[in-house]
């Protein structure tokens, strides 16, 4: 039994974005031996649900750390914003310190988009403004920024120079880095599930990207997809397969068929 906690872009999910039929086994015999499954991912709620359907994952956790959901249940079970007039002034701030950078704003139920901002793949509710973002009318989940003129570690690195401990800065995949509240992680949450749901239960954690690295310190065991960041791969327990060649299932078939 395994208290199993997997981010899903680059670890859980195919580059077509897809859970294999062997990842969906591999997370059911964990469920059925009494273990724990929590999606934990930079992606807003709207965009995991029916993921976490597929896998019956018991938990959500969902941009990056600010979002916990109760599928079971169907409960939001804690939502940490930035106030609108933070995002406001955050939006200010970044503007006036990077000239050209393109922001987001992450709602519960929406993303609005600077003209041009580039996500990777489309959202449930992603929307396009027709001029820069200036005003955030309602809190925030969080601010989501990108640069033609820095890739995302540098950009990540200036911005939380730039706001220090008002923010929580991460990079979690290489289109735009996330800007969260104070103290905003994705280890933040589990620990609260695994006292709660499986404190006997040894924890494992999945990852492939800077933003990940909470969650991989605070696991039992870390393991990285082989297309891990480099700072990913260095810090993790393991190294599995590639994330479009069933990493996650590989390394839990391992543990299943050996009992842990």
């Amino acid at each position: 039994m395994f208290f199993v906690a997997t981010d899903l872009d680059g670890t859980l999910l195919t580059s077509d974005r897809l859970v294999t039929e062997r990842a969906k086994s591999a997370l059911t015999k964990v469920r059925s031996s009494g273990g724990v499954v929590v999606l934990v991912t930079a992606r807003p709620l709207r965009d995991v649900t029916e993921i976490g359907q597929e896998v019956g994952a018991n938990f959500l956790v969902c941009s990056g750390g600010a979002v916990l959901y109760d599928p079971v249940r169907g409960e939001l079970v804690r939502a940490t914003t930035l106030g609108s007039r933070r995002a406001t002034s955050l939006i200010s701030l970044l503007r006036q310190t990077f000239p050209g950078i393109r922001l987001g704003v992450d709602h519960l139920a929406r993303c609005d988009l600077d003209p041009g901002f580039h996500v990777g793949a489309p959202g449930v509710a992603d929307r396009h403004a027709t001029e820069p973002l200036r005003q955030v009318a309602e809190p925030a989940v969080k601010l989501i920024a990108q640069s033609d003129e820095m890739p995302v570690d540098r950009l990540a690195r200036a911005i939380s120079a730039l706001v220090g401990a008002a923010c929580s800065v991460a990079v979690p995949c290489s289109y735009f880095v996330d800007v969260l509240p104070a103290g905003v992680h994705k280890a933040v949450g589990l620990g609260e599930l695994h006292e709660c749901h499986g404190r006997v239960l040894p924890s494992i954690a999945f990852g492939d990207m800077p933003s990940d690295l909470p969650m991989l310190r605070w696991a039992d065991v870390s393991v990285a997809t082989a297309n891990a960041h480099p700072a990913v791969l260095e810090a993790c327990d393991h190294v599995t397969a590639h994330h479009d060649a069933d990493g996650v299932a590989v390394y839990l078939e391992s543990l299943i068929s050996t009992g842990g």
